[in-house]
């Protein structure tokens, strides 16, 4: 009697485990399928934005060189370099894209080569004469940024001179900059060129009505005849600051009116037109020449001038600049802001032998002038 009850239940639990076992083969099937899809899915998301998340210094890149030994697209950084690397003046960038690198050489073409034959024109007339001194002044250049405001220079040496070239630097981001490389041996070349003079003013009875008698002077040198003493016009303030102020004036107006360009480094013990010409100057320009307290600037017509007359000389020596050298323009208008007028401050009256005689010119020309209500 057990015998029989124990069969119908014994297949019952087999039959059960049979199903059970059934049911979960299946399901895994389709658990396997679902992720099997879901991976392919993700998959295909994976190709899209894989560009797009790539770290960039992977990316593809084409890079376009307009002027150097080899025009044309590139596709790696070593090919690229090799046709440009100590070309002067090469212009080169590089792209995310084909079509942008194309549209690049198309309008950097024309331009670019011109730019390319004048500096090989000046690089052969350097190298078919006898070294020189100047010649000798080019060692190997330095980096500064054409976009950025700070001029970075370097002292380390050269083994062979070279003149001043582009060149490209990628950053850890991938992106390209277009530099261009001037020295600091050829900076302190320029440095050395400028024509220095010393300037003072002077005033007697300072500011006082009829009784004051102002004038300024300056000193280039032995029997030079850029040697000036002249007296504050008669119907203009007598003060020993407007003195100053025009002895700088007078320098700036001679260099704009020679024939030939030159930088100036001016000594001067006023660090009132020192401290204004280099450090307030840009308040004054951007608040229209008023004070801290709304007021206009004392001598604003002697600061307007200034400013005005060293901004053309800047630029001028900035122009010069480029055609000596071939610097790109915007690296030439920070070298010339730079050195185009150095004010340099010097003690009065302590044995300066320039000083001394800039400071006898300018009570020479005060002796000369007359106050406005003399006149």
């Amino acid at each position: 009697m057990c015998i029989y009850n124990f069969l119908p239940c014994t297949s019952f639990v087999i039959g059960g485990w049979i199903c059970a076992f059934v049911f979960f083969s299946f399901f895994h099937i389709y658990i396997y399928i679902y992720l099997f899809s879901l991976h392919l899915y993700w998959q295909s998301l994976w190709s899209v934005f894989q560009p797009t998340m790539m770290p960039s210094s992977s990316r593809k890149k084409y890079y376009a060189v307009a002027v150097g030994l080899k025009t044309g697209i590139f596709e790696s950084w070593d090919e690229c370099r090799r046709h440009v690397s100590g070309f002067p003046n090469a212009l080169f960038k590089s792209f995310k894209t084909l079509e942008e690198a194309q549209a690049f050489l198309v309008k950097k073409d024309d331009a670019s080569n011109r730019g390319a034959a004048k500096s090989a024109v000046h690089v052969a007339s350097v190298a078919a004469h006898a070294p020189t001194e100047q010649d000798r002044l080019w060692v190997e250049p330095v980096a500064v940024a054409a976009g950025r405001k700070r001029l970075r220079l370097s002292s380390s040496p050269s083994p062979s001179p070279s003149p001043p070239t582009l060149s490209v630097v990628e950053d850890a981001a991938g992106e390209t900059e277009l530099l261009q490389h001037v020295s600091l041996d050829w900076m302190r070349a320029r440095e050395k060129e400028a024509v220095e003079v010393y300037v003072d003013g002077a005033c007697r009875a300072n500011g006082k009505g009829k009784l004051s008698r102002g004038g300024y002077g300056g000193y280039y040198g032995a029997n030079d005849t850029r040697n000036f003493s002249l007296p504050i016009p008669a119907n203009e303030p007598q003060t020993n600051n407007r003195a100053e102020l025009y002895a700088v004036i007078h320098v700036l107006r001679t260099a704009l009116e020679a024939e030939s360009c030159y930088n100036l480094r001016v000594f001067s013990d006023s660090t009132y037109t020192i401290r204004g010409a280099d450090f307030y100057m840009h308040k004054w320009l951007r608040n229209g020449f008023c004070g801290s307290t709304g007021s206009t600037v004392v001598n604003c017509d002697l600061w307007k001038t200034l400013s005005t007359m060293r901004l053309q000389h800047a630029t001028r020596y900035s122009e010069w600049l480029v055609s000596q050298f071939g610097l790109l323009p915007v690296v030439a208008s920070r070298v010339a802001k730079k050195l185009a007028l150095q004010l340099v401050h010097v003690k009065g009256h302590a044995g300066v032998y320039g000083n001394e005689m800039a400071d006898h010119l300018a009570v020479m020309g005060a002796l000369y002038g007359r106050p406005a209500d003399d006149k």
